[in-house]
């Protein structure tokens, strides 16, 4: 699951992700959306949720640079796993 460790961490905080994106000042679609992998979050983004969820700089990787599995459209199946950071594929 893509961020799961995010996921838990909004959860322990903040008791549910709506509540979590109330406070980032988001609707809760944009941040489905970036706890899915359909959109990246920003820089700026990070920072305001480090700071709300108490996350400390040199946590920051585990929690916002996870690893996606890559599909085919046609098959659904998966093919490789790569590491993106935003949305650059880093290996």
């Amino acid at each position: 699951m893509l961020y799961a460790k995010l996921r838990g961490r909004i959860r322990e905080v903040f008791g549910t992700q709506d509540a979590f994106a109330y406070a980032m000042g988001m609707n809760r679609v944009s941040l489905s959306h970036r706890l899915s992998g359909k959109l990246d979050w920003k820089s700026s983004e990070i920072v305001s949720a480090c700071a709300l969820l108490s996350i400390a700089e040199e946590e920051i990787v585990p929690y916002f640079f996870c690893c996606k599995k890559k599909r085919t459209s046609s098959t659904r199946k998966i093919n490789n796993s790569y590491c993106f950071l935003g949305s650059r594929k880093i290996f």
